[in-house]
């Protein structure tokens, strides 16, 4: 199961044309349902639209580890900011992704 946190129609696109045939893929645009669906879920993988996180909603990126630690959790469209990244991995991103990421 690959969870989806993206509110960009041509990210969510891109996210499941690259998983198609791999997983199950599930999205949703709502910051706020993140814990809830990553804890009903318990998703293998969360991609997380670093836009609706950075900076002032990075408390979720901690409490979806709490809630689903197995997940593992990869941060999309990251610009080239090292601040950024480490402030990311920081509260529990594994992995940054820059806008330009091809889908493979």
């Amino acid at each position: 199961m690959i969870l989806i946190l993206t509110a960009q129609s041509e990210v969510s696109a891109r996210c499941t044309t690259g998983w198609m045939g791999n997983d199950t893929v599930v999205t949703i645009a709502d910051p706020m349902r993140l814990c809830e669906t990553a804890r009903h879920l318990k998703p293998s993988l969360l991609l997380i639209d670093a836009v609706l996180v950075y900076p002032s909603q990075l408390h979720l990126i901690e409490q979806a580890k709490l809630v689903s630690p197995r997940s593992r959790i990869l941060l999309l469209n990251v610009p080239a900011d090292n601040h950024m990244e480490h402030a990311l991995l920081r509260v529990g991103a594994r992995g940054c992704c820059p806008p330009d990421a091809s889908v493979q």
